[in-house]
């Protein structure tokens, strides 16, 4: 044994002093952390222990212990020299990596439940969400009843029109063509798409998506293979096996590129044009949830009544959907909106409808059967009453 009092034997490497790296680590991992039990030695002699830091003194450093930067943690483990079964222990056990590998294993789950059992599947995105089991028997709010129809209603006609191709169609047998955003094509498969009869700008997604959206700007600077090979892969993605919407499914994917509505031409200052969506209930407007602001991580929202009324205590603000300070003007085009909104509508007992308005004109955007996929969690639950009391289900 090597004697710490003495001086080394002759012909033998001296100890190495590892207090002070090992400070070093601590400090940089947190009083708290637990040190490795044993810190090899050159000298081929038994490692001493390293003394543990009292748990209630590192307390204050646990949540800066898990939030410390994980390539900072791997240093740590190399610099101590920590086996590699503990070191992989680690791995697997930073919070981090673990709730990723939890979310991918509950998508797998969903895809295998949206296959087998799309309501099942139903019920639990809902007790995740809001931490209760959905009543199928006596459906109350309007998520319950959105719950209900999809599995227990005549959805035949879901389909063509949640179809953001085919539904042009039935937008025109209504009188409303003039109402359309300009389709300057449509393909089936992503290689076939004809870039160069396109114009400079313009929008271009799927029609069974959402949030997938290409707002192009400047053709000349597009990545068009990258492009191309993304509209591919969405085209084989199936949205409705994830969320429990089977009438999503059974549409035929393609693709659509449609005119660059101008968000500069609107009497809201906004980064992107205004969404008004209008909750209707057989051929009855009630409600406008308006969003503008609108980016990938964030938007800002406000619900309106018929008079314009702002009604800030019907809104939940989320990390995406952030209540409005202000209300926003009118649009001009508002009563031909709400009109349209009642043609489109009259023979379903729920039906968001969705327009833009550009120079005071009113464009149709989408028909939505599912709104969140029957998941509203930014609405009070006082709204979600209101609006499941005016949804008359059989």
């Amino acid at each position: 044994m090597w004697d710490r009092g003495k001086k080394a034997q002759k012909g033998a490497l001296p100890m190495r002093d590892t207090t002070s790296r090992n400070e070093t680590v601590l400090s940089r991992c947190g009083r708290g952390a637990k040190m490795p039990k044993k810190v090899p030695s050159r000298c081929g002699t038994r490692p001493r222990k390293t003394k543990q830091c009292s748990p209630d003194a590192g307390r204050s450093s646990k949540k800066s212990l898990h939030l410390l930067h994980f390539s900072n943690r791997i240093a740590a483990d190399k610099y101590l020299g920590v086996s590699p079964i503990n070191y992989g222990y680690r791995i697997l056990h930073h919070p981090l990596l673990m709730t990723k590998i939890k979310e991918h294993i509950w998508q797998i789950i969903f895809f295998i439940l949206g296959y087998v059992s799309p309501k099942t599947l139903a019920s639990i995105h809902f007790r995740r969400s809001f931490g209760r089991w959905m009543d199928w028997k006596n459906p109350t709010d309007i998520n319950e009843k959105i719950q209900w129809l999809k599995f227990h209603s005549d959805t035949t006609l879901w389909t063509p029109f949640a179809d953001k191709f085919l539904v042009r169609q039935h937008i025109k047998d209504c009188g409303l063509e003039d109402m359309l955003v300009r389709l300057y094509g449509k393909w089936d498969h992503a290689e076939d798409i004809d870039w160069d009869t396109l114009p400079n700008q313009f929008v271009m997604k799927t029609n069974h998506g959402s949030g997938d959206a290409l707002i192009c700007r400047d053709k000349n600077a597009l990545d068009k293979t990258y492009w191309t090979e993304y509209f591919g892969k969405l085209l084989t993605k199936q949205f409705g096996r994830i969320m429990g919407e089977p009438h999503y499914n059974k549409i035929k994917p393609c693709i659509i590129a449609e005119e660059l509505l101008d968000n500069r031409q609107q009497q809201v200052a906004s980064t992107s044009l205004v969404d008004y969506k209008i909750w209707t209930f057989r051929g009855t407007p009630a409600y406008i949830w308006a969003c503008h602001n609108r980016t990938k991580e964030a938007c800002e929202v406000g619900v309106y009544d018929l008079n314009w009324k702002m009604h800030p205590e019907y809104s939940r603000s989320t990390s995406h959907y952030l209540l409005s300070e202000q209300p926003i003007p009118r649009p001009a085009s508002l009563d031909r909106m709400l009109k349209a909104a009642s043609i489109l509508s009259k023979d379903f007992p729920e039906l968001r409808i969705d327009f833009y308005e550009v120079n005071g004109k009113p464009y149709f955007g989408e028909m939505t059967f599912t709104s969140a996929a029957g998941l509203n969690s930014f609405y009070t639950q006082e709204f979600l009453n209101i609006l499941g009391d005016l949804c008359h289900i059989k």
